[in-house]
């Protein structure tokens, strides 16, 4: 019902307020506001930064803004490439004061990146935005679009997100694939002080293994045995080895039974829930090697140059994995058993296929990746 709604106002702000959608010109270089909406995950919107850069090399007169979920805006606030970010959030208030948010801005056009439902273009029309282009989230949005982005096949999601930008601008130089997520100078000291704060001290002298065992789904997660498992080994391989294992609040038991698993509370640490998510890049940055599933973390580590052992079946490591500084990350991997019929988010599958993925050849790529 509530949806409804929110189309339906949608559609009448677009009647009474919108030009025609044959008038947009995919040469136009005379956006002076450019509203981006990428409202979905911390990874996600990781992989949308090349193209905040590539928007302020090809803009750099404009004033660029970004929708984005309103808990993750401070992990992106030091994004040098952006003038703002505006908090979404779901619900009616929220509808109504995101949309006026958006309206004080007068913005030419939105890049709609990555929206896993429509009220963020509902806000986007309802603000009276000219222009969307980009990636309708279902068919019943698509007619809100004056350009419905067909996405490159077989290519990584980065590429996706550029070919957004690249509709707007058909002729434009050479862009960079690269995540940007800046740290402040002089972060090594907070770092010795947050380890210090939590139980662990001299984390100069020792080898920081991350260890991200959760997963926005079950299906996307390594069996917490075979973490147990590789936190056993990797601190019998050397006294310096020290597994921190990260996550968020709702993870807190799942770290709590991995560090009961291996039995080792003095070699094992758990900052499930601890962290604020406006730490996470400092925390992810302390690490030598982070062994991960596909996650934002992930995303986070790659950003920053952190080496990583990722680990893959139902989803794509060549459609959403690493693609910068290579020689530092590591893929393990198996094709999906299910093949094209893979329900992924709707799997009930007890061990999931993730289960495919034997300890040892993961425990061999992080002792590669701490070498490195």
């Amino acid at each position: 019902m509530k949806k409804r709604f929110f189309y339906n106002l949608a559609r009448f702000s677009q009647k009474k307020n919108r030009r025609p959608l044959q008038q947009f010109d995919p040469d136009c270089t005379d956006y002076k506001k450019i509203l981006v909406l990428s409202t979905t995950a911390i990874g996600d919107t990781l992989l949308s930064t090349p193209v905040f850069k590539a928007l302020r090399q090809e803009f750099p007169q404009a004033t660029i803004k970004v929708l984005m979920q309103k808990k993750f805006i401070p992990l992106f606030a030091t994004n040098p490439h952006v003038d703002g970010l505006i908090p979404f959030k779901k619900g009616i208030v929220n509808f109504f004061n995101i949309v006026q948010a958006i309206k004080k801005d007068e913005f030419d056009i939105a890049l709609v990146l990555h929206i896993s439902d429509p009220f963020p273009v509902f806000m986007a029309v309802s603000a009276k935005i000219p222009f969307l282009v980009g990636y309708p989230p279902d068919e019943a949005s698509a007619h809100f679009f004056s350009y419905s982005v067909p996405p490159p096949i077989g290519k990584h999601v980065i590429y996706h997100r550029l070919a957004v930008l690249e509709a707007v601008k058909p002729h434009h130089s050479t862009w960079s694939e690269r995540l940007i997520l800046p740290l402040e100078k002089g972060e090594r000291g907070k770092i010795t002080a947050k380890y210090e704060q939590l139980g662990l001290s001299d984390c100069e002298k020792l080898t920081l293994i991350g260890f991200q065992p959760g997963a926005s789904k079950e299906f996307k997660m390594w069996p917490l045995e075979s973490f147990v498992e590789l936190g056993t080994e990797l601190i019998k391989q050397d006294d310096k080895n020290i597994i921190v294992i990260l996550g968020s609040q709702a993870e807190k038991k799942l770290g709590e039974k991995i560090i009961k698993g291996i039995g080792r509370e003095n070699r094992v640490l758990s900052l499930c829930g601890d962290i604020p998510i406006g730490e996470l890049p400092l925390m992810v940055s302390s690490l030598q090697s982070l062994v991960t599933n596909d996650t934002g973390t992930m995303h986070i580590a790659i950003a920053l140059k952190i080496p990583t052992v990722s680990l893959f079946v139902p989803t794509s490591h060549r459609g959403i994995g690493p693609i910068q500084d290579n020689e530092i990350h590591s893929v393990v991997s198996r094709p999906r058993p299910c093949g094209d019929q893979c329900v992924t988010k709707k799997c009930t599958e007890t061990p999931s296929c993730m289960s495919l993925l034997p300890v040892n050849e993961v425990l061999d790529a992080t002792l590669r990746s701490l070498e490195k």
